[in-house]
C-alpha cells in the first residue's frame, strides 16, 4: 500500500481450481481483507483422513482445523461467488452447494452459478474463461468493504486472529476459539468461547 494507490474497501480475491481452494482458504483466515470473493471450480473435497479410510499423511485433527467448512462463519460478511459445474471432475460439487446454503443460511451471501453445466477434467475444458470472467468482474462491480455490525469469527490459531473491528489474542489450545460481536448504539456485546 505504500508503493501502490490501493484501494483497501475494494480489493477482490478471484482463484480458479487450486487458486480457488486457496482463494476460500485466504477469505476465511482474514476476512476484513476482501470486498468480495469469486472462485471458478475450487478444487475441494472431503479428505481421506475426514473419511477415516486408508492412509493419512496428516493427523486428522489438523485437516479439520484448517478445513474451510470448521470456519464458514467469518464468510458472512464477504459477498462469495463460486462458477462450478456438477460435471467438474475436480471439484466436489456438493461440498460448494454446501458452503453456498451455509452461508446463506447464516445471514450471509453467496451464490453459485452452474454455467449450464460443462464438462471439465484433466483433458477437456469446456468452460470458456472469457464468459467466467465476465460474470465473475459483473459480481465484484460496485461491491465496497463496509465495516460490520455484527461479526462471527472463530480460528485454531493466534495467526488468523482478526475480524474487522475484533482482534483474538489469547486462545485456549487445542481448542476452538469463537467470538460474536455486534455493536448498535455504541453499545458492544461480545459472546466468546475459549478465549
Amino acid at each position: 500500500k505504500r508503493f501502490y494507490n490501493i484501494d483497501k474497501e475494494r480489493t477482490y480475491l478471484y482463484g480458479s481450481c487450486a487458486g480457488g481452494l486457496d482463494a476460500l482458504l485466504l477469505s476465511v483466515r482474514y476476512p476484513s481483507y476482501f470486498a468480495a470473493v469469486a472462485v471458478e471450480g475450487p478444487e475441494i473435497h472431503y479428505t481421506v483422513c475426514e473419511n477415516n479410510q486408508g492412509h493419512c499423511e496428516y493427523p486428522v485433527d489438523w485437516i479439520k482445523k484448517t478445513n474451510i467448512l470448521n470456519h464458514l462463519d467469518n464468510l458472512l460478511n464477504t459477498p462469495i461467488f463460486i462458477i462450478n459445474s456438477k460435471n467438474d471432475k475436480k471439484t466436489c460439487y456438493e461440498l460448494c452447494n454446501a458452503i453456498v446454503k451455509n452461508i446463506n443460511d447464516n445471514s450471509g451471501y453467496a451464490i453459485v452459478d452452474e454455467v449450464a453445466n460443462p464438462t471439465k477434467n484433466k483433458d477437456i475444458s469446456l468452460m470458456t474463461e472469457n464468459y467466467n470472467m465476465a460474470k465473475v468482474f459483473s459480481f465484484f462491480e460496485g461491491r465496497q468493504k463496509e465495516m460490520p455490525s455484527m461479526i462471527n469469527f472463530s480460528t485454531y490459531q493466534l495467526k488468523y486472529n482478526t475480524s474487522d473491528w475484533l482482534a483474538i489474542d489469547k486462545i485456549n489450545i487445542p481448542k476452538k476459539a469463537l467470538i460474536k460481536g455486534s455493536y448498535k448504539n455504541n453499545h458492544i456485546k461480545i459472546e466468546s468461547e475459549n478465549i
